[in-house]
């Protein structure tokens, strides 16, 4: 005979013990109380990137606009913003700005730029791209597509730590060799 048994739902209880801890400290403190919850995970990525959650917000093309990739970042996690989607490296830059200036004071996490190098229908200047981003100072690269062999180096004496996004194992272990 097979017995159902019902587990309480997650975060029942904590929501219970935080409405408590919420009437001892007043009723306007609750980012305190999120921020209190939510301790820095300590895994290789948080450490690479100085984020207090292990997430990586993927590029999406006509997505990763400045608002997303600062939501992100001030939720803990690597907030990207997508290069491509800016249709000249000049909006690219103004993108960038904006995005630094949605983070909070106290943000938990970091801003970086998704690079997807890919053939297009049109001519895309990626070099130019390439020095908005470091000039900005971006210190989180995630990269896309063809190798970006030509600009790893450029990006790690810049200081930048740098992610190539596969499709592969094969892929995977050719970028670790870059």
């Amino acid at each position: 005979r097979l017995r159902i048994v019902r587990r309480p739902r997650l975060g029942a209880t904590t929501h219970r013990v935080n409405a408590d801890r919420r009437s001892d400290r007043g009723e306007g403190d609750e980012r305190a109380l999120i921020t209190e919850k939510m301790a820095r995970l300590n895994t290789s990525i948080t450490r690479l990137f100085n984020i207090r959650h292990p997430i990586i917000q993927g590029g999406m093309h006509y997505v990763g606009y400045a608002p997303l990739a600062a939501a992100v970042a001030n939720a803990g996690g690597l907030g990207l913003v997508t290069a491509l989607t800016q249709p000249t490296p000049a909006e690219l830059k103004a993108e960038l700005e904006k995005a630094q200036a949605l983070l909070a004071p106290d943000c938990a996490g970091a801003l970086g730029v998704n690079l997807t190098i890919l053939p297009m229908f049109k001519e895309v200047n990626y070099d130019e791209y390439v020095r908005v981003i470091i000039d900005a100072g971006v210190k989180a690269i995630e990269t896309a597509g063809r190798p970006p062999g030509d600009y790893v180096q450029a990006f790690k004496d810049a200081g930048a730590s740098i992610i190539h996004k596969c499709v592969t194992t094969r892929h995977a272990k050719s970028a670790q060799k870059m």
